[in-house]
């Protein structure tokens, strides 16, 4: 991995296709990202949430509820298997 600009920390604050926040990606992926005309676009997501399907619900009381499918076959770098509860965990983290 090559870049021109020095990389200051491996977290993530704006997403790019250019500069540091790019090298950022490669460490930490989105369930989404914007295209270059600024639609959201599923990226680890299979598909992204839509209002009145099982993604994207809103009950009576006023709650929300999402729900976000990763594409099968994702895996970490060592090939373990990349799933929701890695999620959770860097959330609790």
């Amino acid at each position: 991995m090559a870049s021109k600009y020095e990389v200051p920390d491996l977290a993530t604050k704006l997403p790019a296709n250019n500069g540091p926040t790019y090298t950022r990606r490669l460490f930490n992926a989105y369930l989404s990202l914007f295209d270059v005309s600024g639609k959201p676009r599923p990226y680890l997501a299979e598909s992204l949430p839509e209002l009145n399907t099982s993604t994207w619900q809103i009950f009576p009381d006023g709650r929300m509820e999402t729900a976000y499918r990763l594409r099968p076959g994702l895996t970490w770098h060592d090939g373990a298997p990349l799933s929701s509860d890695d999620f959770g965990f860097a959330y609790r983290v």
